[in-house]
């Protein structure tokens, strides 16, 4: 997420996810006041003619937080939750499909091969 809101390799040290975590609370307080809503909500349903398709960042981490910290989560964690009862199972055969890759790898480097030998003699 830190990345997103404009972090990159070269700043990278420069990040800190306890800062980012407190701007994500600090952006929840805002909620507290009925204005600072009443942006969100503008902001977030096109009170400007554009929709946001995804909370901001900040946000979102406030709600990944919490749901990493959810007893549901918790749960599916541990292995607790339903299963679909339905046996739609695939069967692949493994060296079929590796020996379809390595072909497919070995066309492509010919490609690779061709195309480069054409370049040479162009030049």
């Amino acid at each position: 997420m830190m990345k997103m809101v404009g972090g990159s390799h070269k700043y990278a040290h420069e990040c800190h996810l306890d800062e980012f975590l407190k701007q994500a609370e600090e952006y929840q307080k805002l909620d507290e006041d009925d204005l600072n809503q009443l942006y969100k909500f503008l902001i977030y349903n096109g009170g400007n003619n554009v929709f946001l398709s995804h909370p901001f960042p900040v946000d979102r981490v406030h709600y990944l937080k919490y749901w990493a910290n959810s007893d549901e989560y918790q749960n599916i964690r541990a292995g607790n939750y339903k299963t679909s009862q339905k046996s739609e199972t695939v069967t692949v055969d493994k060296n079929e499909e590796a020996e379809n890759l390595r072909k497919q790898i070995e066309e492509l480097q010919q490609e690779i091969e061709r195309i480069k030998n054409q370049g040479n003699n162009q030049g």
